[in-house]
């Protein structure tokens, strides 16, 4: 039997650069799962963003390019922007976890 993806309702994105040194940026993304992420395949997941530990880790560069991706159809809001930022959206969750995981 298959299961819909997880989906996104609430999204909220902020870019801070550190005022000291320019070459140091820190992206986030906050988000709420909707019902279908209440699933059993996907509690492991749930349950990591649920209680999340505080660390630091370095992107090999799939994390950043997706959410550079993002940001791009957020501003440009090109034709059918918003099936490509879901998509970006359950990407950067997914290989979040994966990476912590």
């Amino acid at each position: 039997m298959a299961y819909k993806k997880a989906s996104i309702w609430r999204l909220f994105i902020g870019i801070v650069a550190d005022e000291n040194c320019d070459s140091i940026r820190f992206a986030y993304i906050g988000f709420l799962f909707n019902e279908e992420a209440r699933h059993d395949s996907f509690k492991a997941m749930t349950d990591f963003y649920a209680n999340p530990s505080t660390c630091v880790g370095t992107d090999t560069g799939g994390i950043r390019r997706l959410i550079d991706m993002l940001i791009s159809e957020i501003y440009s809001k090109p034709i059918y922007h918003s099936i490509l930022l879901k998509a970006f959206l359950n990407q950067i969750i997914v290989y979040t976890y994966r990476y912590k995981t």
